[in-house]
């Protein structure tokens, strides 16, 4: 799986196969639907981008640990 790539739910991949990056595949196997995909292009198929969910969840996980431990301002 190449960076920035995303495998559709349910679709699978055989040894060694190639998704390249900024691609989007799908089915079983899979197969690349469409290359050079962008940010609005994952938001049309999330509803988000999935590195800004991941950064604004650990930024929660992190508030969280730090009210458990007593370290908020």
């Amino acid at each position: 799986m190449g960076e920035g790539a995303v495998l559709a739910n349910g679709s699978a991949t055989h040894v060694g196969q190639v998704i390249p990056a900024n691609s989007f595949a799908e089915g079983v196997p899979a197969v690349v639907k469409k290359q050079n995909i962008t940010d609005d292009d994952r938001k049309a198929y999330f509803g988000l981008v999935p590195a800004q969910w991941t950064r604004y969840e650990a930024s929660k996980i992190e508030e969280s640990i730090r009210r458990q431990k007593g370290l908020t301002n």
